[in-house]
């Protein structure tokens, strides 16, 4: 009997996260997960609801309840993007990871894992992530946006055009990215390719 009003309150608590009524959602789930705090999903759908309301620090608390009953790549992956916003930058580090030792094909864990490491200046580490992420997920845009940056920032134009050929291979009309890559042909000296971009970029701003 107890069971089933659990399950009950468990279900209207998800039917509030689905509907988006997150404070709804704390407001019921804080009082049930009172009664049986080793429900793993009541856990779940706290901290993400603490997430999308932007507050980290509780949201941290119920993520780290839940890591100490279930451990799981993607759990992981979201306590490392937590982590990171409170900027406890070693702690993310860790646990994206540990999503990557249960999960090794985790290209966004191998991605936030970069961004991670650019943040506290292992930039060499972080160029190596991106390329992983996008080793195991060729069109991982993000892991290629990024190391399309950190590449530009070491000025390795040669590497870079590459990576803005993988971008526009997914986004054809990508403008910042054909700019981007105009100025790196212009800056190894090829005249002609740069301004082939330069037109481009006009010919899709008339558009």
């Amino acid at each position: 009997m107890i069971s089933n009003i659990f399950d009950r309150e468990k279900n209207k608590i998800t039917n509030l996260f689905r509907e988006k009524k997150f404070k709804d959602v704390i407001n019921k789930g804080s009082n049930l997960i009172l009664k049986i705090p080793d429900d793993s999903q009541i856990l779940y759908i706290l901290g993400l609801s603490f997430i999308e309301l932007q507050d980290f620090i509780n949201a941290e608390k119920y993520f780290k309840k839940l890591i100490k009953i279930r451990e799981h790549s993607n759990i992981y992956y979201t306590y490392g993007n937590i982590q990171k916003k409170l900027k406890k930058f070693d702690n993310a580090i860790d646990s994206f990871q540990k999503a990557i030792n249960l999960n090794p094909n985790f290209s966004e864990a191998y991605n936030n894992l970069g961004n991670t490491k650019k943040i506290i200046n292992k930039r060499s580490e972080a160029i190596n992530h991106y390329k992983k992420a996008i080793l195991i997920k060729e069109d991982n845009i993000e892991a290629l946006i990024n190391l399309s940056i950190i590449l530009k920032e070491n000025n390795n134009y040669d590497d870079l055009i590459n990576v803005y050929k993988k971008i526009l291979k997914l986004d054809n009309k990508n403008v910042k990215t054909i700019y981007n890559l105009g100025s790196a042909y212009l800056f190894l000296g090829d005249i002609h390719k740069g301004r082939e971009c330069f037109e481009k970029v006009i010919q899709i701003d008339k558009l």
